[in-house]
């Protein structure tokens, strides 16, 4: 029984010392301050070249080794900063987006400024995400930024580059635009009105002036002639 308990204490005491063995070795994260900023211009050519500056402030009393790490988005990039490690893709079109790596050491209260170039390929709002820096597993993020690209000199409303009724509305405005063709429709001859012709309208007897005059003075007539009859019918009997 003495013999059990010895073995259960010691294999109690091997485990506790494997595990602090193996927490002491984890590397301790990092638990500083960093600023990171970024900038570029507010308004761009779609030819031009333009540049963003990443600026990373080590706020900590020691130095800090860190990794810079930038997403391109519809750019293409022209010449990033070759003072430092550099690990770009070169695949522009690939289904993760394109990638710019620094490793920069930063003194403790010092700063780093890494500056990249790029070419947009399309006219409008152009996005630029965070930047990302690592350091000892905690990752710090910057600023996003909208660089406005200007629409071209052409006076042609040009859709593959994004040029649209929202993005450039001098040029592809509603008004600028060629409307669509109505659908042509066949005519349908009018047709030619004939006005009829009066008709003849024969009237019947009494239905004249003068032959109703005729009747009134033969009704009186019978009537004067009626009453003369009764009058000297009734002076013969008296």
């Amino acid at each position: 029984m003495r013999l059990l308990m010895v073995l259960l204490v010691a294999s109690c005491l091997a485990f506790a010392q494997s595990t602090e063995g193996s927490s002491g070795t984890a590397p301790d994260m990092f638990q500083g301050e960093l600023a990171v900023e970024k900038t570029a211009p507010e308004n761009v050519g779609l030819n031009g070249t333009f540049s963003v500056r990443i600026n990373i402030a080590n706020q900590e009393n020691s130095g800090i080794s860190a990794v810079v790490t930038e997403y391109l988005g519809n750019v293409e990039p022209v010449s990033p900063l070759p003072n430092y490690t550099q690990i770009a893709n070169e695949t522009m079109y690939a289904a993760a987006p394109p990638t710019l790596t620094w490793s920069v050491d930063i003194p403790a209260g010092g700063n780093a400024s890494i500056v990249y170039s790029v070419k947009p390929r399309s006219v409008g709002p152009l996005s630029i995400g965070p930047t990302s820096v690592a350091v000892q597993g905690t990752t710090f993020f910057s600023n996003s930024l909208i660089v406005h690209v200007a629409c071209t000199s052409s006076p042609v409303c040009n859709e593959s580059i994004g040029e649209t009724p929202l993005t450039c509305p001098e040029k592809c405005g509603h008004a600028n635009m060629t409307p669509p063709r109505a659908p042509e429709l066949e005519s349908i001859p009018t047709p030619e009105y004939i006005p009829p012709e009066p008709e003849e309208i024969t009237a019947g007897p009494g239905e004249t002036g003068e032959e109703s005059g005729e009747t009134i003075l033969v009704v009186a007539a019978v009537v004067a002639v009626l009453v003369l009859v009764i009058y000297l019918l009734y002076s013969r009997e008296r």
